[in-house]
């Protein structure tokens, strides 16, 4: 006999080397229709604060001249590295553009620890992200979130500039 199993419904028995789950057998059915739908219904929520972060990229990117970049990012250098800290959490930065960023403010005469900060915080956190983030968690572990990266951001941006 010849077995069919359809490919959109699975069904997976959970098991648990860590306590006993024997006594209740649990199944869980995964239907992909509903999955990708849902993942459709995300997508649309969050696309809108993707295109916005970008926009904001690309104004910063094209049309701040490079004296202004200087002028706030280069005086006070503790306010510099807060303030690029603040800046990398409201912009989505994406992994792979990063480097090409780095190296852009490299370029123009900021400092290694503004940079790092402005990093460390745009790739720990962006506002796509909490968006997403806020649909399974509380707002006081999302400011707390938010808290932890721009402190690691500020931190690693001061110590990589006594160095």
């Amino acid at each position: 006999t010849q077995t069919t199993h359809n490919p959109s419904n699975f069904i997976f028995k959970q098991k648990s080397c860590c306590a006993n789950t024997q006594d209740k057998p649990k199944n869980i059915t995964i239907n992909y229709k509903e999955l990708f739908k849902e993942s459709l219904k995300n997508y649309k929520k969050l696309l809108p604060y993707i295109v916005v972060a970008v926009f904001i990229g690309a104004f910063i990117h094209g049309f701040i001249p490079q004296e202004i970049l200087q002028k706030y990012l280069n005086g006070n250098e503790i306010l510099s590295i807060v303030l690029a800290a603040f800046l990398g959490i409201f912009l989505y930065l994406r992994v792979e553009t990063i480097i090409p960023i780095g190296l852009a403010l490299l370029q123009m005469g900021i400092s290694q620890g503004v940079i790092m900060s402005f990093l460390i915080a745009g790739a720990g956190c962006s506002l796509p992200e909490l968006i997403l983030l806020k649909q399974m968690f509380k707002i006081k572990f999302l400011f707390l979130f938010v808290m932890i990266i721009l402190g690691v951001a500020i931190s690693f941006g001061i110590f990589i500039n006594l160095i």
